[in-house]
């Protein structure tokens, strides 16, 4: 009970924190509009985006990495869509851990890297998915799923120098999907969102912190359990 009320104090108040932090920090996101100057088009995907953020709210709350990975992408494309450039993941990564190191925690180099090999395996499943489908309409062809994975497979076999042994915290790639969906909002900064991109982030980062903790203090008590045996 009291690890409970520790960690919940401890959650409150990073997000506190950093809820600070950030607001001073991106005041003035990339693309702020004065109200005069709000399209239809900025309502409309600003409507679409709060839509999109509530739904990786309530999958962080609920830890639903498998839905939540999928609203990440959702979220990226409209946000891309409406920005008209690409958004790099792996520069969105860099700032992320550096926000992680900035709260006195950090990621060791091999776990770095396999934050970054999921996305990037990720990224290429949904693009050739999404190429696949284009290819099926354009050639009037029935799109078969079995057929699009091994298409997939035979392209991109797997590389037995990129499978690294390391256990990566739940908690963690939960956080680090979630501030990157952050960091995607404020870098764009599509009117209306702040606050929820603020919130998003901030969710993301000091659950970061979190799990970074208590994988610590288990790696310690193990530790300790070896001594005394």
């Amino acid at each position: 009970m009291r690890r409970f009320v520790t960690y919940f104090y401890f959650h409150s108040t990073v997000n506190f924190l950093l809820l600070i932090s950030y607001n001073s920090l991106f005041l003035a996101p990339k693309n702020c509009y004065a109200v005069e100057k709000l399209t239809q088009r900025d309502i409309q995907i600003a409507g679409k985006v709060i839509k999109i953020a509530e739904n990786i709210k309530k999958f962080t709350t609920s830890l639903d990495s498998k839905n939540l990975i999928k609203a990440m992408y959702e979220l990226k494309e409209n946000l891309e869509d409406y920005w008209q450039k690409s958004i790099s993941i792996n520069e969105c990564l860099d700032n992320v851990f550096e926000e992680i190191k900035k709260k006195g925690q950090h990621l060791s180099k091999v776990q770095e890297k396999e934050i970054r090999l999921i996305f990037e395996r990720k990224t290429k499943r949904i693009d050739h998915k999404k190429n696949y489908m284009e290819m099926c309409v354009v050639n009037n062809i029935e799109y078969n799923k079995q057929d699009e994975f091994l298409a997939f497979i035979a392209k991109h076999p797997i590389d037995e120098k990129q499978n690294i042994k390391v256990e990566l915290p739940f908690r963690l790639v939960v956080g680090v999907i979630t501030a990157l969906c952050g960091t995607f909002l404020i870098f764009v900064g599509i009117p209306g969102t702040i606050s929820i991109s603020t919130f998003i982030l901030c969710s993301g980062i000091s659950l970061c912190v979190e799990a970074l903790i208590l994988a610590e203090e288990d790696k310690q008590r193990r530790n300790d359990k070896k001594k005394q045996e």
